[in-house]
C-alpha cells in the first residue's frame, strides 16, 4: 500500500518557531540543559550547559534546513568541535535525533525531547 502526503508536513502545519527547552542524558554529567531558539527566517540560536561539571554555557548560532519531506531540521553549527544537530520537528515539541536522522530508542528515548515554553 502506498502512502499519499496530503500537503501536511510539520514545516508548514505548525507553529514551529520559539523557544525549547530540555535536559539531555550525558554520560560523564548530571545533564544537558538545552535551549534552542528558533526563528521565521530559519535560523537558530542554541545554548547548552552540562549540569555537575561548571557554569560554562556553549553558545551557537547559525541557519538550520529542512530534510526533503518538511518534518526534520537540522541545526547548522559550523563548529569542527560539535556535529550537526538534528531534531524532528513535532508539536510543540523537538525530538533529538541520532547522526543518521533516527529517533533515539531505548529506555532513555523520552530524555531527547525539548518542549516548547510558551
Amino acid at each position: 500500500m502506498t502512502k499519499v502526503s496530503d500537503g501536511h508536513v510539520s514545516r508548514n502545519s505548525l507553529d514551529w518557531s520559539g523557544l525549547y527547552q530540555g535536559i539531555f542524558p550525558c554520560a560523564d554529567c548530571e545533564g544537558i540543559e538545552t535551549i534552542v531558539q528558533l526563528f521565521n527566517n530559519e535560523s537558530y540560536e542554541l545554548a547548552q550547559k552540562y549540569l555537575g561539571k561548571d557554569s560554562t554555557v556553549f553558545r551557537y548560532e547559525g541557519s538550520f534546513e529542512w530534510d526533503k519531506a518538511g518534518n526534520k531540521i537540522i541545526l547548522e553549527t559550523r563548529n569542527s568541535d560539535t556535529n550537526n544537530l538534528m531534531f524532528q520537528v513535532g508539536e510543540n515539541q523537538l525530538t533529538k535525533l541520532d547522526i543518521h536522522g533516527q529517533k533515539i530508542v531505548g529506555e532513555l528515548a523520552n530524555n531527547y525531547i525539548l518542549k516548547k515554553v510558551n
